[in-house]
């Protein structure tokens, strides 16, 4: 096939995939995986700014000291049917963490408070240059949650944007609930809760996936978008654009806790399970689970800790090959194969 012929090909199936991708992306937020959806066929983390995949244990040592600047933290859910509840963040805190220090083994703690050393990550509601409407490429607060984690580019934006002076997760003051995430929650989670129950859980949810990107995981829908993100659930204002390592998925049955809508998420594991969600369900995949052990055990070291231990590429786990992922060579790179 001639050059010019194996270029105009090229051209077309490049913008047919951005145009597919573009109505597919949004139509699939709020539903629940399908079989053999792509948002389960993929794992991400973000790049440090070594450009190295993220390893927690190079942003924060081999502790992650959280602390609630307000100990009485809460989110205000409303919904006009059932009135408002405050859900405290404190407790359901302490439950995700101890979740995900499961995860993390020995190699790696999240711990409340001062332990061994001084805070390095916090737990309180958005500033308010986050809840600023007069300059919407920057408000935040249509988001459930914002998460910053250090050793980033994303930090060194965001000091100068919102004016952090810590790494952490930053909450909405409030949540309006809509009447398709009232009526998951109930098809979800049974009939037999209060409006309290339903949003504790859900506010535990939120923190699984929050801690999620504090570790340095990334959505599913960011990396096959190849689009430009926030480190959290995207606001579509902003222009940073970033680079992902991606990873495949083997495990068909893969429910990805990062996936971008809650709403998804809860419909999909619950679909997985076949049973009414509780804390004892609600769950991060074994894909991810796995990315970020690897991560923190050092399975998967960064380039510059490799070279000064001077262990050869043949020693690494093959789950440790993964490929970066760019806004447009995302769509390009898999298409070349093609025109070979």
């Amino acid at each position: 096939m001639g050059l010019i012929n194996k270029i105009f090909i090229l051209i077309v199936i490049v913008l047919s995939f951005s145009s597919l991708s573009g109505i597919a992306a949004d139509d699939m937020d709020d539903n629940p995986l399908s079989e053999n959806d792509i948002r389960s066929s993929v794992v991400g983390l973000f790049y440090d700014l070594d450009r190295n995949p993220y390893n927690p244990v190079v942003g924060y040592g081999s502790v992650m000291r959280y602390i609630l600047p307000d100990p009485l933290l809460f989110i205000r859910y409303i919904y006009p049917p059932e009135g408002h509840v405050d859900i405290y963040i404190a407790p359901l805190m302490r439950r995700a963490v101890n979740y995900w220090n499961n995860v993390l083994g020995v190699h790696f703690t999240i711990a409340e408070g001062h332990v061994g050393g001084p805070s390095n990550f916090v737990v309180q509601t958005m500033l308010p240059t986050m809840l600023d409407t007069s300059h919407s490429d920057y408000y935040l607060g249509d988001l459930e949650a914002f998460t910053i984690f250090p050793y980033s580019r994303q930090y060194e934006e965001d000091r100068f944007d919102y004016g952090i002076t810590s790494s952490g997760i930053y909450m909405a003051p409030e949540i309006e609930v809509s009447s398709l995430l009232f009526t998951t929650w109930i098809e979800t989670m049974g009939l037999d809760h209060s409006f309290r129950e339903y949003a504790e859980l859900h506010t535990y949810t939120i923190l699984l996936h929050e801690i999620g990107h504090a570790l340095g995981l990334v959505h599913p829908e960011d990396l096959i978008r190849g689009r430009r993100n926030t480190v959290t659930d995207t606001s579509p204002g902003h222009s940073r654009r970033h680079q992902y390592v991606e990873y495949s998925v083997i495990n068909q049955h893969h429910v990805p806790i990062m996936l971008i809508s809650s709403v998804a998420f809860l419909l999909s594991l619950h679909n997985q399970i076949g049973e009414d969600l509780n804390f004892n369900n609600i769950v991060v995949s074994s894909e991810e689970r796995r990315l970020v052990e690897n991560q923190v055990s050092m399975i998967c070291l960064p380039r510059q800790i490799q070279n000064n231990a001077k262990i050869s590429s043949s020693k690494k786990n093959d789950e440790c090959n993964y490929h970066g992922v760019y806004p447009v060579a995302k769509m390009i790179v898999p298409i070349m194969s093609i025109l070979n």
